[in-house]
């Protein structure tokens, strides 16, 4: 999750590789006994105080990150000429909403 974490702003996941990355991680621990074939996938990405797992989703980790880059970027802009002018270029596309709007699933 590292990885991804560390590339979700800068490298373009499409949603098929994401979906894959999340269906590889489920047959991983499914293969070394840490998910039972017929578990329930939704239960495993609940937070552990709603009774789930509290595995995160490949999905939802980049979408926050591309958040957050989006948040400082939208910041930075105003003291750094250089980020200026790649925010007037939308070099960042797409993630228009605020960090906390994606952490609140709205």
């Amino acid at each position: 999750m590292s990885v991804i974490t560390y590339t979700a702003g800068i490298i373009d996941w499409n949603k098929k590789e994401i979906q894959d990355l999340d269906r590889m991680t489920r047959k991983t621990m499914n293969m070394y006994g840490g998910l039972h074939q017929k578990a329930d996938t939704h239960r495993l990405y609940l937070p552990r105080k709603e009774d789930g797992r509290g595995l995160r989703e490949v999905a939802a980790t980049v979408r926050s990150q591309c958040a957050g880059l989006q948040e400082y970027i939208s910041k930075a802009k105003e003291k750094d000429p250089l980020i200026e002018a790649v925010w007037k270029h939308q070099a960042i596309k797409g993630y228009k909403r605020k960090k906390e709007t994606w952490k609140s699933g709205k």
